[in-house]
């Protein structure tokens, strides 16, 4: 399928929680689990997968996305909104060529987000960065206020989507290894500077408590 956009995805789920209070909830709508108890379970898989790989060679990354889980041929949420429905969890193997993971919420959302954050009194950090990846998980990043370079190889190593059909929106784990490149690894890096696959602009701001 071609790209999905997140605008039209949205607009699926702008109505979400008013048919929620319309709808009145069976006790037999029981799919899945309780969704605190799913993603739990999958951290703690996480954190012994760490224990027993011992993964010291870089940093490790865990990365939580809100966002949709879409079927690619008809452009919709993979599934309908059901009330009272629990998490379906699906790992990486078990996503199909029609299935993609599209992250993103609402504008609305994210205001309402960052006014969460802000009023638990973290401080705040803005970064404005340019993402450059190459091949074979190669990654340059370059810090647009101070001109500082970042070079490293990011390999993904586990994968796992949460479907939250009584939700606004579903839930994705990744955990990756994230392994600064040597010298000589960033000079072969340089010369193929032309070639990369992809440069995005990322604008974040991190609150730290």
């Amino acid at each position: 399928g071609g790209d999905v956009k997140m605008d039209a995805l949205l607009s699926q789920v702008s109505a979400a929680p008013q048919a929620q209070k319309k709808q009145k909830v069976s006790h037999t709508v029981n799919m899945g689990k309780d969704p605190f108890q799913a993603i739990a379970e999958r951290l703690h898989a996480i954190r012994q997968w760490m224990l027993d790989n011992n993964k010291s060679e870089g940093n490790i990354e865990i990365e939580a996305k809100l966002g949709l889980i879409v079927n690619t041929e008809f452009q919709g949420r993979v599934g309908p909104f059901t009330p009272g429905a629990g998490a379906v969890e699906i790992l990486a193997a078990q996503m199909n060529k029609n299935m993609k993971f599209v992250s993103g919420v609402e504008k609305k959302d994210f205001e309402a987000c960052h006014r969460v954050l802000e009023v638990g009194g973290g401080s705040a950090e803005k970064s404005h960065r340019k993402d450059y990846k190459c091949c074979d998980g190669q990654r340059r990043q370059v810090d647009q206020a101070t001109g500082e370079v970042v070079a490293e190889h990011k390999t993904r190593t586990l994968e796992s989507q949460f479907h939250l059909p009584a939700c606004p929106y579903d839930f994705r784990i990744t955990v990756s290894i994230e392994r600064g490149m040597t010298k000589e690894e960033e000079a072969a890096l340089a010369k193929v500077a032309g070639e990369w696959e992809s440069c995005r602009s990322k604008h974040r701001t991190s609150y730290k408590g």
